[in-house]
Parts: structure tokens; sequence; C-alpha cells
């Protein structure tokens, strides 16, 4: 949702297909936790999405799939390896968005366990990832 806002922001949903999944199938079809919602309300975010899983057709669909931890990233290589002897074989790059974090931080944190504070570090971690990836990214940098 912050990545598709800030394309929206910079005039470029043309060049980009945005979306989003999770590696566990608990939420599927669920809307977004409610405490998410506050947080991106409050940041002018528009958030109309309903939680889906990772299938096989994203590693052909998209060239970046970002992972917040290494328990995502383990289980996203895993999707990859079947998706690719089910025959969907893609040029997808597999990346930490918090690697274009500028403050160094690698690992994006879940908030699901925490307070509610934890869901604005989140967002603020998550909006400078995608901001410095977009601007690499115009900048060929990428």
């Amino acid at each position: 949702m912050v990545f598709k806002h800030l394309v929206k922001s910079r005039n470029q949903s043309d060049k980009w297909f945005v979306d989003s999944a999770g590696t566990a199938g608990y939420h599927v079809g669920n809307p977004a936790d409610s405490r998410a919602r506050d947080v991106l309300a409050k940041n002018n975010v528009p958030c109309d999405h309903q939680a889906r899983q990772v299938i096989e057709e994203d590693f052909q669909k998209f060239d970046y799939i970002f992972i917040m931890d290494e328990a995502n990233y383990e289980d996203v290589k895993s999707y990859e390896k079947r998706a690719a002897r089910k025959g969907f074989k893609g040029n997808a790059k597999i990346l930490y968005l918090g690697d274009y974090d500028p403050q160094g931080v690698k690992v994006v944190e879940d908030p699901y366990y925490s307070d509610r504070a934890a869901f604005d570090v989140c967002y603020q971690h998550c909006y400078r990832s995608c901001e410095n990836f977009l601007n690499k990214f115009d900048k060929n940098e990428i």
C-alpha cells in the first residue's frame, strides 16, 4: 500500500503493477489489520487491500518481490523453487525491502503481535525504504 501510494504520488502508476501478498494463508480474504489501516489513514495512504498468499504466477508477473525478514525470505525462495518445478519461470528479483532503508535497518519488524506504536514504526520503515528504492530506480541505480 505504501509503495503503491508513492508510485501514484509520483505519477508513475503506468510504470508499475503493485500488489501485496503474504507467505502464510492465515488472513487470506481479510482486510488489513485495523491498526495498520489506522496508521495508513493517518498518513493519507488509501487502503483497499484484501490479504492474499504468494502464488506461483507471482514469480512471472512481478519484476521485484520485496520481503521483510529472514523467515519471509526462506519462504519466498521455497515458493520460487516450487513454482519453477511447475514451469513458472520468471525473472522476479527477491529483495529485502529494508536493504533500501537509508537508516540501514534491514529487517522490517512485523508489528502484528505488538502494540499500536509498532505499526507507526513499521509504516515509517516501509515508507523510507520504498521511497529510497524508487529514487534509486529513477536514477537507474537498481
